[in-house]
């Protein structure tokens, strides 16, 4: 039970635990100081309550999100997409009903679950790996090449992902725990330690991305994206142990957010690009940078390998195992992380990592997956509210706060058209392979039949 327990926990907090989240939590701790801990709190606890709703067991397994919103849960939860297929005695104008309801379903779900997987698990690992090898190359050994240590990484964790599920599993607890360590003895060392005794005070005038500082209230704004990957489905017999993951992200970063305040000034965290290697090196020197560098580096390989997990999940339903047979369905299990990790290493090859595009794709995908999972906590609201006629108000409360956040972070982007053209294509491309794999199924299962 321990070890179910450490394995979500571990695997809900892989991307809170990553440089990119590291560098954003700094640059917002140093422009809006203290007052950041408040909309941080407030974000953490309706991530908890949406963990909580997305956790109900009487919410249907396949064809969710859309099928909620064209089927009544009349029939048990489970049945899914097949019972979206025409009956027999129905008339022509019902099975034509049936079917384009079926298709938007099937298509919606599936073209989102694409388009909120795919781009985040290429362009998260393609930036997090590239600076775990700078991070490597400036903090160990100065010798070994920078992109030569990223493409270790990415071999290393690919092949982790042909092993069995246990192992995989294990390698993740290893990963977020090294990370979990050596950030909490840093955050303790630095609150227990004589520091500068600066005040907090928030930095007009900046410009914050994943990366560079903006205005306060975008930063706000982007705050939910720290908690990209704690909602993730399947995971309806481990209710308590998801809704823990944001209480342990707050933790973490209300230690480190203290610990930095207390020996790095707010300008000097707001304008670095590495909030987090600044402040471990004003806390304990170098050692401290050499604890910093092995959170960095353990910390990215708990990223990559978690979204490695949480994409090949989110696409398990996009193999109809009742119209293929087993060993297609294992077959295409274990293509998926090649295919990822050849897209990851030709971004790497063709420098895509330290341009600003590579920003702006990142941001679009993480929008795109927290729009996923807003979709999800609506269609679960709207489900349970039928089948049990109440609504609980915290869950709709919370949803429509995340959802708020949405357009905050889109037009306070200063690349808000390229942010935008970015998300379009995501979609346009996700619906596109979703509506080919619908219609081409519909085909076999035809031929199946005649």
């Amino acid at each position: 039970m321990k070890r179910t327990v450490f394995s979500v926990l571990s695997l809900g907090c892989c991307w809170m635990l990553s440089p990119e989240s590291l560098a954003l939590v700094g640059n917002i701790a140093g422009q809006a100081g203290w007052t950041m801990l408040l909309p941080l709190a407030v974000i953490s606890l309706c991530f908890m309550i949406c963990a909580h709703l997305l956790s109900n067991p009487q919410l249907p397994e396949q064809g969710f999100p859309f099928y909620t919103f064209y089927k009544r849960p009349s029939l048990p939860s489970g049945e899914g997409q097949q019972n979206m297929n025409v009956e027999p005695g129905d008339s022509k104008e019902s099975q034509a009903l049936s079917y384009k309801r079926n298709a938007v379903s099937v298509i919606g779900a599936n073209g989102l679950t694409l388009a909120a997987s795919l781009p985040l698990m290429i362009f998260s690992a393609t930036a997090i790996l590239v600076t775990a090898g700078y991070t490597f190359n400036e903090v160990f050994l100065y010798w070994f090449p920078n992109f030569g240590f990223a493409f270790l990484l990415l071999f290393l964790l690919t092949v982790l992902q042909f092993f069995p599920e246990k192992i995989t599993s294990d390698a993740q607890i290893l990963f977020i725990g090294t990370a979990v360590v050596g950030l909490l003895f840093l955050s303790f060392y630095g609150i227990l330690s004589p520091g500068l005794n600066v005040s907090a005070k928030i930095v007009p005038g900046q410009d914050l991305t994943l990366n560079s500082p903006q205005l306060s209230w975008h930063a706000v704004a982007l705050l939910p994206l720290l908690y990209v990957g704690t909602l993730f489905p399947g995971e309806q017999q481990k209710t308590s142990a998801q809704i823990f993951i944001p209480i342990v992200g707050f933790s973490l970063f209300l230690l480190w957010i203290a610990a930095s305040l207390n020996h790095v000034s707010p300008e000097r965290l707001a304008s670095s690009d590495i909030p987090y290697m600044t402040a471990a090196r004003r806390i304990m020197g170098e050692p401290g940078r050499y604890i910093m560098g092995v959170v960095v580096i353990a910390g990215s390989c708990g990223a990559v390998n978690g979204f490695f997990v949480l994409c090949r999940r989110m696409l398990a339903d996009l193999v109809d195992q009742k119209t293929q047979e087993p060993a297609a369905h294992k077959k295409t299990s274990k293509l998926l992380p090649l295919a990822l990790a050849i897209c990851i290493g030709g971004a790497m090859a063709a420098g895509l990592a330290g341009e600003d595009l590579l920003e702006v794709l990142l941001r679009a995908a993480l929008l795109l997956w927290l729009t996923s999972t807003i979709i999800r906590c609506i269609a679960a609201l709207l489900w349970l509210h039928q089948k049990k006629g109440t609504l609980s108000v915290p869950a709709l409360f919370s949803t429509v706060l995340l959802a708020i956040t949405l357009p905050g972070i889109l037009f306070g982007d200063p690349e808000k058209v390229a942010l935008t053209l970015s998300i379009f294509s995501a979609l346009s491309a996700g619906m596109l392979m979703a509506a080919c794999r619908f219609f081409i199924n519909k085909h076999l299962r035809k031929e199946k039949g005649a």
